[in-house]
């Protein structure tokens, strides 16, 4: 009988073991379950987060790709030439204006210092307007005529300081207008008004003779 009691006793205690054995584990998968709910949230929510940044950085991206793009395409198609030099006088840029008013290819100014495109304008205090730009200064030099590639042209240029994002400047804008039809009206005028003090002495002398 003692030992039928101890067996019943032990078996008890196994089953009760059991059960304590049972619920531990459903709480310990509870809790592994509340923990990985935890988690995916956690990872859910850092991964909007993510795609926010991203989304928000490629419309940032996209937006400066498409201003950059739209500035350029106005740039190259002006009627006025431009071009942009580095500090070095060597030019980075040059639109279809710039091409047409100098007869040269775009490819054949841009890397090359201004002397080495025009060997003729080393006389036009190039230097000295290149230096006041990069000094922060924007002006408008004085006319100059031009000779190239058997072209010949009057030119009005206005420089101004290539700034970059971080407000350094790294270059000179270069803004060419081509005054070639104005010179050769006021030419023509004085050529006129020439003629015509000539003609009105003439008079003058023949109606002294009368």
């Amino acid at each position: 009988a003692d030992a039928l009691m101890l067996a019943l006793a032990l078996a008890d205690r196994i089953r009760i073991q059991q059960q304590d054995k049972r619920l531990a584990e459903t709480d310990l998968l509870r809790n592994l379950k509340r923990r990985q709910e935890e988690l995916e949230r956690i990872v859910a929510d850092k991964t909007a987060e993510l795609e926010s940044e991203v989304s928000e950085r490629q419309y940032a991206e996209t937006a400066w790709r498409e201003a950059s793009q739209f500035t350029a395409t106005i740039i190259s198609n002006a009627a006025e030439g431009i071009a942009v030099c580095d500090r070095k006088m060597q030019y980075v840029f040059w639109n279809r204006a710039m091409e047409n008013l100098t007869r040269v290819p775009a490819e054949e100014a841009i890397g090359r210092s201004v002397f080495e495109v025009f060997p003729e304008m080393r006389s036009a205090d190039l230097e000295k307007n290149h230096q006041r730009a990069l000094n922060g200064e924007s002006f408008t030099s004085p006319d100059c005529r031009l000779n190239t590639r058997g072209k010949e042209s009057w030119w009005t240029n206005s420089y101004a300081p290539h700034w970059n994002a971080l407000g350094q400047i790294i270059g000179v804008i270069v803004l060419t207008h081509d005054i070639t039809a104005r010179k050769k009206a006021e030419e023509e005028l004085k050529e006129f008004s020439v003629k015509l003090t000539q003609s009105n002495r003439e008079l003058d002398a023949q109606s002294k003779e009368l």
